[in-house]
């Protein structure tokens, strides 16, 4: 399974990007999560799981779409991306990935973008 993690800096992003990503993969093709950040600096940081991915079917990609609480906040998350947990994230099959490590997610984002158009 091919995966994605898009760092965005609200809601709106999270609606377009979902729409976005269903519409290029095709709805029954990707699974998608949704999770938030809140906190950090002289707050206690928090994640929460909003929208979980539905039951794998057998999809070929899965997303997790992060809202980062601001703007000013998306550059901070993506690259403290291990302490989000999108370092090495599971989907609902239990296979893992190590996002990150040996490949930026720009190009992990550009080889997915690639597959969905073949």
């Amino acid at each position: 399974m091919n995966k994605l993690a898009v760092f965005v800096e609200g809601y709106t992003e999270v609606v377009f990007v979902e729409k976005l990503i269903e519409e290029i993969a095709g709805e029954t093709n990707v699974l998608i999560e949704h999770r938030e950040i809140r906190g950090g600096g002289s707050k206690r940081r928090t994640f929460a799981r909003v929208r979980a991915a539905k039951p794998d079917t057998g999809q070929q990609y899965f997303v997790m779409i992060i809202d980062c609480g601001g703007d000013h906040l998306v550059k901070e998350r993506v690259l403290n991306r291990n302490q989000v947990g999108t370092r090495s994230f599971s989907s609902n099959s239990g296979s893992s990935s190590n996002l990150g490590q040996s490949r930026s997610t720009r190009a992990i984002g550009s080889r997915l973008m690639r597959a969905m158009k073949a």
